[in-house]
């Protein structure tokens, strides 16, 4: 399967091509000459690249050309060049004078340095012992991202693994996966999957660039944006945890989010056409990228627009207008391939997958994600103590009694102000955004609790892994407007050493995510999967371990589910994405077939063989991972022999017409 190139490659393959045409479109969105936070240029540069690479794959495919390792590079190399041509000339950012605002910059780049430093090395020990990307989405996505890589465009079909399959599914993502595995020539699948799992920790570490740039805009404040930081990628157990779940999709997208919200905020004082532009291409990225997080988006928008509307008048509407517009226009092709493939109509007239039964039980409030370590507090903090001072989830007494003191602090700073006394005011501005954001956005996605028709478009656990966001910034802007109030002249100082504790602390809790439930393949699968594509007919089709997964779908057991992608032969279980097929009769006995199949424990019933055969199966896969069909129970057997072995991973020839020459002895 070939060696892989090392993940610091990969990782700077990565940052290179995100930032590279990102930089170069930030150039473009700002204003010439202006002062700006290095950290926030650098979280525009980066929505703006990831969102850059979607449109480059999208219209490379609508113009009938092909990407690949040689025009990627060219292609990152001229944007590279647009982006440090300034710089080259000296025409970049106007440098601030000497004096405390400087040493206060130079500050927050280094605290905000150990911060991003501390994220990358938690998000480097959770892949460091996984031998490819974790849990079942991670099998569809390494599909997408290796057609990507070798098609060099978006493919009209999943074939060879769904011919059937129309490619409506988001890919955004994948197109800067694929592009990262370019830069880094990465080729082979194997090669293809370390540079996926890679490329999704370095988005997850980019996270600390855009949380600050989100609480420095909306806060105004360096040490928001410190704390925000710390919070979201060191404290909250999401992101970091995606990795587990191979959330890629929704992680690329919440990364752009921000980002995008950021360049709708700055048209309100400067509504130029170069700075629509940017903000446009963020929102296209976003619908490339995942269009569930482009749900998430919309009511953020709305609760940005009602001040931004009222402050710049109609200026500002015009100018959100036209980037939706241009937007809309930019992914015109995808959405015209969407309309095309019945997509939208199944949304609004669900099939038998999405009946109200099926979706009350995809749409329950997962309150275990919503409890994971540290969120009861960071919600806490972020409602200014009420959800603690309340009990809620079983906080104890000691953070009852904090949260208590943090509320009744707010009521009497704002008693104190109300008669006529200097206190420094709770950001109510920017935390009812926060705030209302999170609202309406829960109150959408469970209209049916209300007793209205549901919209089906976004359920309860996306938005509660999503909540992080909101979380930290709202953390973050409380506890700056406490350390505000108990230090005023030198708040910045003690809000350093919080987010340097809160970092330290928080990287130690940090260590290990990956649950090993979650680590469906392991380096022993990964062996005999080289075995197999060595010594495997081209012909070969496998039975792998599954088991039933959601809403009636099935999923692999072990590494037997990376199989097909890694090796090229056919095996019984398709990546997740076939309950898009088309077929519905096929489906439901592909998925009979699964029911039986994950229920036997051994090859004894005729049913059993008679299904394999006509399945046209030839050899059966196990992986390390326990299942109810083990080795002891084949081994010996007259319809097996074994052929490759391993501790508990094997591999069998199998003769499913009752006659093989010689059986294991």
């Amino acid at each position: 399967m070939g060696t892989s190139p090392p993940g610091a490659i990969v990782a700077s393959a990565a940052l290179v091509a995100l930032w590279a045409p990102g930089f170069a479109l930030e150039r473009l969105g700002a204003a010439s000459g202006a002062r700006r936070d290095p950290v926030v240029r650098l979280a525009v540069a980066t929505g703006a690249g990831l969102s850059a690479l979607a449109l480059l794959v999208l219209w490379a495919t609508t113009l009938g050309a092909r990407w690949g390792p040689t025009s990627a590079r060219v292609v990152t190399l001229a944007f590279g060049v647009v982006a440090l041509a300034p710089v080259v000339r000296g025409r970049g950012t106007v440098a601030p004078p000497r004096g405390p605002g400087r040493a206060r910059r130079e500050v927050t780049l280094a605290v905000f340095a150990v911060i991003a430093l501390l994220a990358a090395a938690t998000r480097a020990s959770h892949v460091r012992e996984l031998a490819l990307p974790a849990w079942v989405d991670s099998v569809h996505h390494q599909m997408i991202v290796q057609l990507v890589v070798e098609q060099g465009r978006v493919p009209a079909t999943w074939a060879p693994f769904l011919p059937e399959v129309q490619s409506v599914y988001h890919w955004g993502f994948h197109a800067g996966a694929a592009w990262t595995a370019w830069l880094a020539g990465a080729r082979t699948p194997h090669e293809i999957a370390r540079a996926l799992l890679v490329y999704g920790q370095v988005l997850n570490v980019l996270f600390a660039v855009v949380l600050y740039a989100g609480a420095r805009v909306l806060f105004r404040s360096r040490a928001a944006g410190l704390l925000a930081a710390a919070v979201g990628t060191l404290v909250s157990w999401f992101p970091a945890y995606y990795v587990a779940w191979g959330r890629y999709t929704q992680l690329a997208g919440l990364l752009v989010l921000p980002v995008a919200a950021i360049a709708l905020f700055r048209l309100e004082k400067r509504p130029e056409p170069r700075a629509i532009v940017l903000a446009a291409i963020l929102l296209a990225g976003i619908a490339l990228v995942h269009v569930l997080v482009a749900f998430l988006l919309a009511p953020l928008l709305v609760v940005l627009a009602v001040p931004a509307v009222r402050r710049g008048g109609a200026s500002v509407l015009r100018a959100w207008l036209t980037a939706g517009a241009l937007s809309a226009l930019l992914v015109a092709p995808w959405l015209a391939r969407l309309v095309a493939s019945g997509q939208p109509r199944e949304a609004l007239a669900p099939s038998r997958r999405a009946t109200a039964a099926s979706w009350a039980t995809y749409n329950d409030f997962p309150e275990d994600l919503l409890l994971s370590p540290g969120t009861r507090e960071l919600i806490s903090v972020a409602t200014i103590g009420l959800t603690g001072m309340a009990g809620w989830e079983g906080m104890p007494p000691a953070g009852r009694a904090l949260s208590a003191g943090l509320w009744l602090t707010a009521l009497a700073v704002e008693g104190l102000r109300r008669r006529g006394r200097s206190c420094r005011r709770l950001p109510w501005g920017a935390l009812g955004i926060l705030w209302g954001w999170s609202a309406i956005s829960l109150l959408l996605v469970n209209l049916d609790r209300l007793g209205l028709p549901p919209l089906r478009a976004v359920p309860n656990r996306v938005l509660v892994i999503a909540a992080f966001l909101p979380l930290s910034l709202a953390a973050a802007g409380v506890s700056c407007w406490l350390l505000r109030l108990v230090e005023p002249a030198r708040s910045f100082l003690p809000a350093v050493a919080l987010v340097l504790g809160l970092g330290v602390w928080g990287a130690s809790r940090l260590v290990d995510v990956v649950p090993p439930w979650t680590v469906l393949a392991t380096d022993r699968d990964v062996r005999a999967m080289e075995w197999v594509e060595r010594h495997a007919p081209a012909s070969a089709v496998f039975a792998v371990r599954t088991r039933a997964w959601e809403s009636g779908t099935f999923a692999g057991v072990d590494g037997g589910c990376w199989l097909q992608l890694l090796t090229g032969r056919r095996t019984i279980l398709p990546p997740s994405l076939y309950v898009s097929t088309p077929d519905r009769a096929r489906l439901e006995r592909l998925e009979a077939f699964l029911a039986a199949w994950s229920a036997s424990a051994s090859l004894e019933d005729p049913l059993i063989r008679g299904a394999l055969r006509d399945a046209g199966v030839t050899h059966l896969f196990l992986g390390e991972n326990p299942g109810l069909l083990a080795p002891p129970a084949l081994a010996g057997r007259p319809w097996t022999k074994t052929v490759y072995r391993d501790g508990p991973v094997a591999v069998f020839e199998l003769a499913l017409d009752d006659r093989i020459g010689v059986p294991d002895r």
